[in-house]
Parts: C-alpha cells; structure tokens; sequence
C-alpha cells in the first residue's frame, strides 16, 4: 500500500508542476490549444490526489486488520 500512496504523491506533484508550467506558458506565449493541456493536468491531478488517498486508507485498513486479529506485539521466550 505504501507504493500506491508513493505512486499517488508522484503523480499529483507531477500534474501540479505541469498545470504551473501550463499557466506561465499561456500567459507569456498564448494558449494555441485552448483548454486541452489544463483539462488534461487537472484530470491527473485529481486522479493522483485520489490514487494518495486510496493508498493512505489502505495502509490505515491494514493495520485495523492486524489490530483486530489481537496478536501479541512480541512473543517471548519460555524460560524453564
């Protein structure tokens, strides 16, 4: 679960820089493809913000699932 929460932040980063880049490029050159590659960046965006999300609710189930199982944390040695 840890590498889909990793895959996650990556990928939100990602479309954050190129949504940045996309911005300043507009405003400085103009926007030959109107709306195209700021749709496409917000799409990622929120597609890796879920992907995040999905992977920090997985590892949070997962130590519930080890709780409940009411395991001990260590087993110790019996001394005879």
């Amino acid at each position: 679960m840890a590498f889909v929460s990793w895959l996650g932040g990556i990928s939100a980063l990602g479309a954050l820089i190129a949504l940045i880049f996309i911005v300043i490029r507009a405003a400085i050159y103009g926007d030959p493809t109107a709306g195209w590659p700021s749709m496409v960046s917000i799409f990622l965006l929120i597609g890796g913000l879920q992907l995040l999300a999905i992977g920090i609710l997985g590892r949070y189930i997962g130590r519930i699932y080890l709780e409940v199982k009411r395991r001990p944390m260590y087993i110790a040695r019996e001394i005879k």
